[in-house]
């Protein structure tokens, strides 16, 4: 189920669930959705959903066991895409810091989300997050 960081189920314009097996090939259909899903925002949108999404299933196949599922919804809105991805693992995901052998998967989902956590259940744990998403057009700019 796709909550929000409040624990909240909003109303979801569009939706994909992607089961995931040992062989990393779905990560190729989870871009597919993403960029399906993101239609129409701009290209640096698109890298960072994709630059979550990719560290989070990443993630789940070095540290959590088989990922058993990718769920992608994007708000009624428009505004926010959120990202979930199962696991077998009871581990806890552990932000560290990066090193040259690794590190920087949770610390880009951190930094490029609103906001990103763990849900445990009996058998399993999903690992969320919540990117804001800019209208088209819409780039920050630095002064």
């Amino acid at each position: 189920m796709l909550v929000d960081s409040a624990g909240s189920r909003t109303a979801a314009e569009h939706e994909f669930r992607i089961a995931l097996g040992e062989s990393v090939d779905g990560l190729a259909l989870v871009r597919t959705r993403v960029r399906q899903l993101l239609d129409g925002c701009d290209e640096s949108t698109i890298t960072d959903a994709l630059l979550v999404v990719d560290s989070m299933v990443n993630n789940a196949y070095e540290h959590g066991g088989t990922p058993c599922a990718v769920r992608l919804a994007r708000d009624a809105s428009g505004a926010c895409l959120w990202i979930e991805v199962d696991d077998t693992s009871p581990s806890e995901p552990q932000l560290c810091e990066p090193s040259t052998t690794g590190g920087f998967g949770l610390l880009i989902v951190s930094r490029l989300t609103a906001s990103w956590g763990v849900q445990r259940y009996d058998h399993h744990k999903t690992v969320w997050a919540e990117l804001e998403l800019m209208p088209p057009g819409n780039v920050l700019r630095g002064g």
